[in-house]
């Protein structure tokens, strides 16, 4: 519905009928429309100033797939800055924004190509080309690319709008900037779209496009209507093949790839389910065209914000894989900390950017400062080089912002790296709202140069740093944690009849999976603390879980039967099971829990311990005094000898195992000695 009278009114590539038109087949669908039509109405599109439509789009996307993509959406004031700084000559530069979200950036610069060129002396109609010409767009999520061709349309306005003489098609894709899906096939690039098997048993079949195919869009075209024509028709490889045969560009091998692509279209169809293949096809390969055949004189944008913990284990796969391609991986204890946004930064500049082309992006605070973003920061990326030449920060002095402190780099695509330059634009200032516009910006941050911000060193450090531990990763959390069954008149002997602890924030598969439950012999339910049983100078709640820790040695399912423990045996037995059929680590489940030594460092451990939280609004640390507690990997701790303070180092060492307080999430406490002599 919406698709055809963008068509029919001459905007082609808005919204594809046969992907999105499925919402309006419903009754209820076409009641949301209406809804949502009645609401827009009451905007005064023509007097749109700024890119309304974000907060729409955050409202449509669930928070948990938003925190998954990494997403953060980039409030007008900060995008209009950035693109008055970055695009310096907005009439003749190509202007890329490889992960458009709701289409902020675009926005802008659609609108500052726009007021140059009235300035200048352009017509509407000059100006309408000039942007659908130069000023581009990519995003991995369909939402979103609905949102920002919608974004497009209205910062270009009703009288560009109207200028048009024919069909515009709008230059914002979905497709994988990153080009994850471009593989390389007999030296040559090609895109695969993988198809899901239609039911279980059935093995995994792709799509495939040969690069000769995609890199004149309108030849991509041309093939994409035989294929679909073909499909719609029922006509044979031998017709698809003639009419697609070897020419300029495209050889033998490719039409073979073509044709073997036509065969599973063709399936697909007399399955019905040949709706959506070309749509995404056609989507996937303009970041290709574009690095291809269309570098451009810019790049601006926000990137993906996702650490690699939090990442699939496929896609953690590809980017480590990338990141050491460009030299910029920091392995170690640093690995899990590392960044989509630096990979996003340094692939778009290489894939996108023409030689001595600009690129600029708002990137977490910790790009300048932390260890994981080391070799990022030296602008040398395997002989694809940029120079640093301008950052912005805006640290804890500007909220509200993003979730964390935040920062934007501004570099040149060269020959010779140059790492961040010495000093920083700095922005410190309270907002009356996070999307405040330029004006307000303007009016409440300061603005002053100040020296680049300190990377983390641990130099000067507190000299507790290295007697700090990281507490034991008891997860999941269902497996280790319990809570005790109601016992009748006789009590539980020296067994306790216990289930597993559940918790709210649990994920998948962990929380939909059944309790544990068993009796476990009694020496072996201690108190592990969370980072949640933390306050200031007191412990808030003192939850049990089973520790499989009999004085000497941790111990497996086998070993504790061996040993006659019988009911720590059989809860290890589910667990151990569990573990092997749900988790994707390669560890078992007595590896997992002792990761790095943190749980058997603990077990040996006689001392009194002081214990600080890892992350969290308030800091809270506090001495524990009980010597059986086990401290969960939301708390470092450290063991002491007397309410003086007397961290021994010499004692911590002999405990061996357990990982330091590597500062990345958290700062001890500087004055360790006498938070611990105050309690």
């Amino acid at each position: 519905m919406a698709g055809a009278s963008l068509r029919q009114a001459g905007v082609q590539g808005a919204i594809e009928s046969d992907f999105f038109d499925w919402v309006v087949e419903d009754e209820e669908g076409r009641e949301l429309v209406h809804r949502v039509l009645s609401r827009v109405r009451r905007f005064r599109i023509a007097e749109v100033g700024t890119d309304l439509l974000k907060v729409l789009y955050e409202s449509l996307i669930d928070p948990q797939q938003r925190h998954d993509l990494g997403e953060y959406y980039t409030p007008d004031w900060l995008a209009r800055k950035m693109v008055l700084r970055h695009i310096d000559k907005p009439l003749t530069q190509v202007v890329l924004d490889p992960a458009c979200g709701s289409g902020t950036f675009l926005f802008h610069a659609i609108r500052f190509l726009a007021d140059n060129a009235r300035r200048t002396g352009y017509g509407d109609y000059d100006i309408l080309h000039l942007a659908l010409a130069q000023i581009f767009g990519v995003d991995v999520h369909p939402v979103a690319i609905i949102v920002a061709r919608v974004t497009y349309l209205l910062a270009l306005g009703p009288n560009v709008l109207g200028a048009r003489h024919g069909q515009v098609s709008l230059p914002v894709y979905m497709g994988d900037a990153l080009q994850l899906n471009v593989l390389p096939m007999m030296e040559k690039d090609e895109i695969v779209i993988r198809v899901p098997p239609a039911r279980e048993g059935e093995s995994q079949k792709a799509l495939e496009f040969p690069a000769a195919a995609i890199d004149r869009p309108d030849r991509f075209e041309r093939i994409l209507d035989i294929l679909v024509e073909a499909s719609e028709r029922g006509r044979t490889a031998a017709w698809v093949r003639q009419r697609i045969p070897p020419s300029e560009g495209i050889d033998a091998t490719d039409v073979e790839i073509l044709v073997r692509t036509y065969e599973l279209l063709q399936q697909l169809q007399k399955d019905g389910r040949d709706h959506i293949w070309t749509f995404v096809a056609r989507n996937m390969a303009r970041p290709l065209w574009l690095s291809r055949k269309n570098k451009v004189d810019r790049v601006i944008g926000n990137p993906p914000w996702l650490s690699f913990r939090y990442m699939t284990d496929g896609l953690k796969r590809r980017i480590r894989e990338g990141m050491k391609g460009y030299d910029i991986w920091v392995g170690g204890k640093l690995a899990t900390h590392q960044d989509l946004s630096g990979y996003f930064f340094t692939a778009c500049a290489d894939l996108y950017v023409r030689r001595e082309g600009r690129i600029a992006f708002v990137m977490p605070f910790a790009a300048m400062t932390r260890g994981q973003f080391a070799r990022f920061r030296t602008g040398r990326y395997d002989g694809r080089n940029v120079a640093f030449e301008e950052a912005w920060t805006f640290d804890d002095r500007v909220q509200p912002l993003f979730p964390v402190p935040s920062c934007a780099l501004f570099a040149r695509r060269t020959a010779i790296a140059q790492s961040l330059p010495e000093t920083v634009t700095a922005y410190a200032g309270i907002l009356d709202h996070r999307n405040a516009d330029e004006a307000e910006a303007d009016h409440r941050l300061l603005v002053a140069t100040e020296d680049r911000p300190d990377q983390a060193s641990f130099h000067a450090a507190t000299p507790y740093r290295d007697t700090f531990r990281q507490g034991a990763t008891l997860v999941p959390r269902m497996l280790c944690y319990l809570e005790r069954e109601p016992t009748g008149m006789l009590g539980t002997g020296h067994r306790i009849p216990i289930v597993s602890g559940r918790s709210s924030q649990e994920k998948e598969p962990w929380k939909n999976l059944p309790d544990v439950r068993g009796a476990v012999e009694r020496p072996f339910v201690r108190v592990a603390l969370l980072g949640e049983s933390i306050g200031p100078y007191r412990i808030l709640q003192e939850p049990e879980a089973v520790i499989p820790h009999d004085g000497e040695r941790l111990l497996c399912a086998e070993e504790a039967f061996e040993r006659g423990y019988q009911g720590l045996g059989e809860w290890l037995e589910q667990a151990e099971k569990i573990w092997k059929t749900n988790s994707k680590s390669d560890m078992n489940f007595l590896e997992r829990i002792n990761y790095y030594g943190e749980l058997s460092s603990q077990c040996f451990d006689n001392s009194w311990r002081v214990v600080f939280t890892k992350s969290g609004t308030i800091p809270a640390a506090t001495v524990v005094k009980k010597k059986s507690y086990i401290f969960d990997h939301k708390l470092y701790w450290a063991p002491v000898h007397s309410l003086e303070g007397n961290c021994s180092p010499p004692a911590a060492k002999r405990l061996g195992g357990g990982r330091k307080n590597d500062g990345l999430a958290s700062k001890a406490p500087a004055n360790g000695g006498e938070r611990a002599q105050a309690v």
